[in-house]
């Protein structure tokens, strides 16, 4: 038997860090521009993010005194949130006398139209007991530690980031099969052309439709923890089974090819889910392909059977 040695996560300190915020920058490949400088005006890699490029201060930068953890970017997106922002949380959690500091991004398509979302992830993972300050204008610290992620594609989810994450205790079963629906998403969102008729026959046959944007996070977390079944397309509402303790779903996720899974697969691996990738034919409606690209259902009756046939095995 090969035995498996898990490293512990490291953090490295820096002094006398400027750090300028994120902006929107058409000089940068990536569209937005942030900084993260050492006092030998050298740019710190330990600060970086596929996102955004650096830049230099164009100005002085006045100093701030104290210690904070760096947490990261902050976005407007409850999966990239959840998945990137808080990758650091193993360490936020654990030195909650710390001030943490953060960037943040304004994306094209932010996820403002579901008010308080924030607000309540940011309470169930007690960030609420921390004090925070975001990066809106150039500022010098005297001290940050800036803690390894511990979640990544690479080397997936740590022990020590599932540990911070798992904030749902196990919940009784409900025995239900649940839909997690794309339908009334707006139109700027990734939407499937013909759901409506997929679910409808899964309704028919007893399936909950549950649109997550419209309930409260903690009861989004709660359907991975107490359903027998928990379907849809591939989206951002999946990734709140890493916030129980012990998810009970099976995960039957329809592929949507605006949509890498490998992050999927990290975190049913991380949390012992049985999951399965389904592929159905989808027409696309534009040549242009990212993640807020709608298709259309070749045949919602087709795609509502093949849900249908996956899950048999793990119906109640």
């Amino acid at each position: 038997m090969v035995s498996i040695v898990i490293l512990p996560l490291s953090a490295t300190t820096f002094e006398h860090v400027a750090l300028l915020p994120c902006m929107p920058d058409r000089r940068s490949p990536s569209g937005y521009s942030f900084g993260a400088i050492g006092p030998d005006g050298a740019i710190i890699p330990a600060f970086d993010h596929p996102w955004c490029e650096h830049r230099q201060p164009d100005a002085f930068v006045p100093r701030r005194l104290g210690t904070f953890i760096y947490g990261g970017l902050l976005m407007d997106h409850f999966g990239h949130f959840l998945l990137e922002a808080m990758s650091r949380l193993w360490f936020i959690r654990a030195h909650p006398e710390l001030p943490v500091v953060w960037h943040e991004i304004r994306l094209p398509v932010p996820h403002t139209c579901w008010p308080g979302w924030w607000h309540q992830l940011w309470q169930l993972l007690g960030l609420d007991h921390h004090r925070h300050h975001v990066i809106r204008e150039p500022r010098r610290f005297r001290r940050v530690i800036v803690p390894q992620p511990g979640l990544s594609l690479n080397d997936g989810l740590h022990p020590a980031q599932a540990t911070a994450l798992a904030v749902l205790p196990p919940q009784p079963p409900s025995g239900e099969r649940v839909w997690l629906s794309r339908a009334a998403l707006p139109e700027r969102f990734g939407r499937l052309l013909g759901e409506e008729l997929l679910q409808q026959r899964l309704a028919e046959l007893g399936w909950k439709i549950r649109y997550p944007e419209t309930v409260p996070v903690a009861d989004q977390v709660a359907t991975f923890a107490q359903a027998t079944i928990v379907a849809g397309f591939a989206g951002s509402a999946f990734h709140a089974a890493l916030l129980c303790v012990q998810p009970r779903a099976r995960l039957c996720i329809l592929s949507r090819p605006s949509v890498a899974t490998d992050v999927y697969d990290v975190i049913a691996q991380a949390r012992g889910i049985d999951q399965k990738h389904i592929a159905v034919p989808l027409l696309r409606l534009s040549e242009r392909v990212n993640a807020w690209t709608t298709f259309e259902l070749a045949s919602p009756e087709a795609a509502a059977e093949a849900v249908i046939t996956s899950c048999a095995h793990a119906a109640c």
